[in-house]
């Protein structure tokens, strides 16, 4: 059986499954203390897969986003975890839009799957009611077992923004 392509204007639309990335998660959390360590990280930190799906979230991304449960998270996208209206525009979620393009965490971590560290900066415009974020998005390539990932750091720059 083949997997439907998704259409895309800019991104892959790919993705693993739910099982493979509960693999995932389960390798990344079955290294000694990694879970305290970026739980201790007082920005947003993700560890996403090669289809840019969220692996790892820590405990600050579920403090923003009031979730009780990183679970919810897993295999979803980094806009679609912040509810960015452009992760909706396509059956490919965020970062298959044109608008996506010009998106600095799309950017930027498309170049750390190249094996390239980044630092761009990127606007979150809320679907529904809220402000939108203004974030400063770190990314770094790491591999672990034989595969590629991404730490995605964000730090919101909203009121550096507004000044």
């Amino acid at each position: 059986m083949s997997e439907k392509k998704l259409p895309t204007n800019f991104a892959s639309a790919e993705r693993d499954s739910q099982q493979k990335i509960q693999k995932q998660a389960g390798t990344l959390l079955a290294v000694s203390l990694l879970r305290q360590l970026l739980d201790a990280v007082p920005e947003i930190l993700l560890i996403l897969n090669n289809k840019r799906q969220i692996v790892f979230a820590n405990q600050r991304l579920l403090d923003v986003l009031e979730c009780k449960d990183a679970k919810s998270l897993l295999g979803t996208r980094f806009g679609e975890a912040l509810k960015c209206m452009h992760a909706s525009e396509r059956e490919g979620g965020c970062g298959t839009t044109e608008a996506c393009r010009y998106c600095g965490a799309v950017l930027a971590t498309l170049s750390s799957q190249k094996g390239i560290a980044d630092v761009r900066e990127c606007r979150i415009s809320p679907t529904q009611e809220g402000e939108a974020r203004n974030l400063k998005v770190s990314t770094t390539p790491f591999e672990l077992e034989g595969r590629q990932y991404t730490i995605l750091c964000a730090a919101d720059v909203s009121s550096d923004t507004r000044r």
